[in-house]
């Protein structure tokens, strides 16, 4: 299984534990991204960089929302040609990661739980990542 992959199923598995809906699934290309640093990696690869992404809300209503904290979503994105995913909770707690040759190489976390977070979504990208054919981890 590929990062990209598995940052997908890690996304989906918690936007449904959390009740987040989906409201869209994406290519980003990053030779068209807006991101300068997109760009350049995609100038330098004999081959188009490519990153599935997506996207989930919290449905709240007008008056639950709380400007001065982030609006709770769960995203992949793409970071310097690799796929990142963030996750930001309701009470404003946040992590991000972004794997390089399928190792964590990045990652930043907010709030009281977003070291925890951070862990948790490493952990279970980090299962999915070494499961062998048969399912089975390789641990």
């Amino acid at each position: 299984m590929k990062v990209n992959d598995a940052m997908l199923e890690v996304a989906e598995m918690v936007a449904q534990e959390l009740g987040y809906i989906e409201v869209d699934q994406w290519t980003i290309d990053a030779a068209k991204d807006w991101f300068w640093g997109n760009r350049s990696v995609a100038a330098k690869s004999p081959t188009p960089v490519l990153v599935r992404a997506c996207k989930y809300i919290l449905p709240q209503f007008e008056e639950e929302k709380d400007e001065k904290k982030r609006s709770p979503k769960i995203v992949i994105d793409m970071h310097w040609g690799k796929p990142r995913l963030g996750v930001d909770l309701k009470d404003g707690t946040f992590a991000c990661l972004t794997y390089t040759d399928g190792k964590l190489s990045e990652s930043q976390s907010f709030g009281e739980g977003g070291l925890d977070l951070a862990y948790s979504l490493k952990k279970e990208i980090d299962r999915l990542l070494n499961e062998d054919e048969n399912g089975y981890s390789t641990f």
